[in-house]
């Protein structure tokens, strides 16, 4: 629905993660730009009642006003191609009582679709709601939610349903909530929304058949994949011989203007070299993140996970692994983490053993330095280049090793739940740059300061060792 860009749009940098209390759960917290407000943005949820961990933070929270994150305002971002699916979530916040503001966001793809949203009837059927249209891609009708947020509040009187919110383990209440729901937005979505087109006319139709096709799909996902692995080699490779030039001649430098002693060589041959061990990586890492943001922002990873589920499912694990799997290769904690949102418990516990046996973004240094010392640097048939070559071939082993042990796991874990998939798939569109760039700048910034504190500490100690080892055990070894 853009509930990122729209928290990106109103915090700008001005924002922190961490958890919610008690759970692994994370909490992206920001203040709203021109305000003395905290935006807090909770997890993604279809419906209150929560099918994974980090769904459930939805409801404890808004369930408990004695919770330290119970809010004094709700904003809950619905797509306006999906208003029908999207209103379930927001009736329901609507139903709690607290002021609430509905922001429909993509209103310029609803406007391609030829869809109208009457907001007359909108504000009609939610009297005490405050409604904003925006195009987040755009950074439209920015000013009028931070409007929305410094208004006065207005406590909702009215309900769409009167029976209390169900408890968390009672499913056939929850069904029961929702059939009248949907019911009751059945009967209200054609006042809301008129159309023009159907859904085998849209863009996004005519691309998914090629996507998601049985064949065609795998191959240009693999694509995908080797354009990626080349770019990391072939792009990265400029800046990262700039970047070991400099830190070379600022050892030299500092080693002129220093006397000679301990402190000199401390400097010159393990702090400055271990600092620029980390930086020199940047590019690499940079070029990595900055690809899998776009495939995110595009809507593009939506129809990897569909397309690899049936690929998934003989391991035991399902489409949604691949987002977990693919997270290691940033890092395996991120991807541990984002094994939450998979309902299946047999299928969550195995995303989460297999995980870190995918090629992290700490392993690229080693990867590249290894590759560097034995892998000739020359191209196939003068454009592909064989050290990427051989880096996708390293990725690709630890993603065979993953799915043989995930096979080895869906025997042994034994249980009687069955899995499944369900998925939204969104619209095509072009990525928010912003968010790109704010994603690249996260994951660079959490490999310098976390890998790096640990990077530069080993280059000190491994100064020390060959400073001060045991030099008569290696004259005589020699």
């Amino acid at each position: 629905t853009g509930k990122s860009s729209i928290f990106n749009t109103l915090t700008g940098l001005r924002q922190h993660i961490g958890n919610f209390p008690g759970v692994t759960v994370d909490k992206k917290v920001g203040a709203i730009q021109g305000t003395k407000h905290t935006l807090i943005d909770f997890p993604g949820t279809y419906s209150i009642y929560p099918h994974s961990a980090d769904e459930a933070v939805v409801y404890n929270v808004l369930t408990n006003p004695n919770h330290e994150d119970y809010p004094n305002k709700i904003a809950v971002i619905v797509d306006a191609t999906n208003m029908r699916r999207n209103l379930l979530l927001f009736t329901q916040m609507y139903d709690l009582g607290l002021p609430t503001i509905l922001i429909i966001n993509m209103i310029d793809l609803a406007e391609r679709k030829s869809l109208q949203i009457d907001l007359k009837e909108l504000e009609r059927l939610f009297p005490e709601t405050e409604i904003v249209l925006c195009n987040a891609r755009l950074k439209m009708g920015k000013d009028r939610i931070i409007e929305a947020f410094e208004g006065a509040k207005r406590e909702t009187k009215n309900r769409i349903y009167s029976p209390e919110l169900a408890s968390l383990d009672d499913k056939d209440t929850q069904e029961l909530e929702a059939e009248q729901r949907f019911k009751w937005i059945d009967e209200n979505i054609n006042k809301i929304v008129t159309t023009k087109h159907t859904m085998q006319s849209t863009k996004s139709y005519r691309i998914d058949k090629v996507l998601t096709h049985p064949i065609w799909g795998y191959t240009i996902f693999a694509l995908v994949l080797f354009l990626i692995f080349q770019f990391i080699f072939s792009f990265a490779s400029v800046p990262m011989d700039f970047i070991d030039a400099q830190f070379g001649l600022l050892s030299e430098f500092v080693e002129e203007q220093m006397s000679e002693g301990i402190l000199r060589d401390l400097i010159t041959q393990g702090i400055i070299p271990g600092i620029g061990g980390v930086i020199i990586f940047i590019p690499q890492i940079a070029i990595l993140f900055f690809f899998l943001a776009i495939l995110e922002g595009s809507g593009y990873m939506a129809r990897v996970v569909f397309i690899m589920d049936r690929l998934m499912r003989p391991f035991g694990l399902n489409g949604k692994s691949v987002v977990p799997l693919m997270s290691s290769v940033a890092c395996a904690i991120p991807g541990v983490m984002a094994a939450r949102t998979i309902s299946n418990w047999k299928e969550r516990l195995t995303t989460i053993l297999v995980a870190p046996l995918m090629s992290c973004s700490a392993r690229i240094p080693v990867y590249a330095l290894l590759i560097s010392l034995v892998v000739p640097e020359y191209k196939i048939l003068g454009l592909f280049n064989v050290q990427g070559l051989v880096l996708l071939g390293l990725y690709i082993l630890g993603l065979v090793a993953a799915l043989l042990i995930a096979a080895l796991l869906k025997k042994t874990i034994k249980s009687t739940n069955k899995g499944h998939l369900l998925l939204e798939m969104p619209a095509y569109k072009l990525p928010q740059w912003s968010n790109v760039g704010m994603t690249v700048f996260e994951k660079v910034k959490t490999f310098v300061v976390d890998a790096g504190k640990i990077i530069l500490a080993i280059a000190i100690v491994i100064w020390a060792l060959s400073s001060y080892g045991p030099s008569k055990r290696m004259d005589k070894a020699i």
